[in-house]
C-alpha cells in the first residue's frame, strides 16, 4: 500500500510539474525551435551521448572486476544500455542501477558485489561531475550575470568533494559509520552495513579510486557536452560558452537523482528555467533544450530496451 501510495503521489507531482512548465511557455514557439533545429550539432550531441555510453559500461565493468565480477565488455555494455533505458521510466535516475543489479543476480552473481559496484559507479560520475563544477564555478564568480549561480554551485559542490575526500580517510569514515550504529541508522550484520564494508574496503583502493575518477571526468565532459551541442543546434551563435554549462547541468543531473518524478520528467524543465536564465537562456529555449537533449538520450536508450527483450527472450526459450 505505501508503495502505491507513493508511486500515485510520484504520478501527481509529475503531471502538475508538466502543466507548470507548459504554463511558462509557449508550445507553438517551442515547436518552432525544434523545428529549426541545426541537424548538424544534433549529430554531433548524438554521438558524443553513443561514445559516452560505451565509455560509462567500461568503467562500470571496472567497478565490476574490482569487486570480483569479471565479464567481457558486450555483457556489461549491454546491462549498462539496459539500465540507462530503465532511467527513463522508472523514479529518478538510479532505477537502472537496480535493474543492472537484479540482472546479474538472476545471472547468480553476488548481489551485494554487484550492488557495491553500481554505487561506487555512481558515486564517482557524482564525484566528477561535481569537480567539474566546482572547477567551472571559481572563474565564474566575479562574472556579473553568473555571480550567484556560481557562488551556490562552488559552495554545493565543495560540500559534495569535500564529503568525498573526508569519506576516503579511515579515520572519518570509521567514526561515521560508529554514530550511525550508535544511533541505530546502520547494522553491521544487514544489508547496509555490509554494502558499507565493501565500500570502505573499496576505499582502500586508492590508485584504482583515482583512475576511475578521472576517466569520469572525461565521461561527465562528455555528457555536458551533449546538452551545449543540442543548444549550439536550437539557438546557434547565441549559444553560452562551454564552461558556463557546468553551473546548470550538474545541478541539474543531481536533481534528477531524487525519485520525485516519473523518469524525471517535469522536473527536469521545469529546473532547467531557473538554472538556464543566468546564463542567458529564457523563455522556451531551456525547457526545449533540456526535452531535445532528452528525446535524444531517449532514442539512444531504446536500443537497451531491445536488448532487454531479446534477453527476457533468451531466459524463456526451451533448451534445443
Amino acid at each position: 500500500m505505501r508503495r502505491r501510495v507513493l508511486e500515485i503521489l510520484r504520478i501527481v507531482l509529475t503531471l502538475l510539474l508538466v502543466a507548470w512548465v507548459l504554463s511558462r511557455i509557449s508550445l507553438g514557439q517551442a515547436w518552432g525551435l525544434l523545428l529549426r533545429a541545426d541537424v548538424l550539432p544534433l549529430a554531433g550531441a548524438l554521438l558524443l551521448f553513443l561514445v559516452s555510453v560505451f565509455a560509462g559500461a567500461w568503467q562500470w565493468g571496472r567497478f565490476l572486476a574490482a569487486q570480483g565480477i569479471d565479464l567481457k565488455f558486450r555483457p556489461v555494455l549491454e546491462l549498462y544500455w539496459v539500465g540507462l533505458f530503465f532511467n527513463n521510466f522508472l523514479p529518478g535516475n538510479l532505477g537502472g542501477d537496480l535493474v543492472k543489479v537484479w540482472d546479474l543476480r538472476r545471472q547468480e552473481r553476488d548481489t551485494l558485489a554487484s550492488a557495491t559496484a553500481t554505487l561506487a559507479d555512481r558515486l564517482t560520475g557524482l564525484s566528477a561531475l561535481a569537480f567539474l563544477a566546482l572547477i567551472a564555478a571559481i572563474p565564474l564568480r566575479n562574472h556579473p550575470d553568473l555571480a550567484g549561480i556560481a557562488t551556490v554551485v562552488l559552495i554545493g559542490a565543495g560540500f559534495f568533494i569535500l564529503g568525498a575526500a573526508l569519506f576516503l580517510l579511515d579515520p572519518v569514515a570509521t567514526l561515521i559509520r560508529r554514530l550511525a550504529q550508535s544511533l541505530r541508522l546502520l547494522s553491521g550484520e544487514g544489508i547496509r552495513g555490509r554494502l558499507l564494508e565493501r565500500l570502505r574496503l573499496l576505499r582502500t583502493r586508492k590508485r584504482l579510486l583515482l583512475g576511475l575518477f578521472g576517466f569520469s571526468l572525461g565521461v561527465q565532459i562528455l555528457r555536458v557536452g551533449v546538452h551545449w551541442l543540442v543548444c549550439l543546434a536550437l539557438v546557434g551563435s547565441a549559444t553560452p560558452a562551454f564552461n558556463e554549462f557546468f553551473l546548470a547541468v550538474p545541478p541539474l543531473a543531481f536533481a534528477l537523482t531524487l525519485p520525485v518524478t516519473v523518469g524525471g520528467l517535469g522536473l527536469r524543465e521545469g529546473l532547467a528555467i531557473p538554472l538556464f536564465r543566468p546564463l542567458g537562456l529564457v523563455g522556451e529555449v531551456p525547457v526545449t533544450l533540456q526535452f531535445a537533449a532528452y528525446l535524444l538520450m531517449l532514442l539512444v536508450s531504446l536500443f537497451g530496451g531491445l536488448i532487454f527483450l531479446a534477453r527476457r527472450r533468451r531466459a524463456t526459450l526451451p533448451p534445443a
